[in-house]
């Protein structure tokens, strides 16, 4: 049923309509998609992985100390190499 006023039909008000999906439908799909959330490791080991491992977006805890040891390791490298070489120099 089109409304005049509006421009729009059902379908497009309510996509449920259009694939035959009641509110009944509707609230099983959302416990069957919660229970495969759970069965597949749950929230709480989610969020834990995440934050330790990082997600596509974001670095993870260890991803983020690793870089900074490395940084620190590369400078105390990098800095002990320059007063090799310029020590001598400057003592002169």
């Amino acid at each position: 049923m089109n409304d005049i006023l509006i421009g729009k039909s059902d379908e497009d008000v309510y996509p449920q309509a259009r694939h035959g999906m009641t509110a009944g439908a509707t609230a099983e799909a959302k416990a069957d998609s919660a229970k495969q959330q759970n069965a597949a490791g749950g929230s709480w080991s989610k969020t834990l992985r995440d934050w330790m491992f990082g997600t596509r977006r974001r670095q993870g805890t260890l991803e983020s100390l690793a870089k900074s040891t490395a940084r620190n390791m590369g400078g105390q490298l990098g800095r002990s190499i320059l007063r090799g070489v310029l020590g001598p120099i400057s003592r002169k």
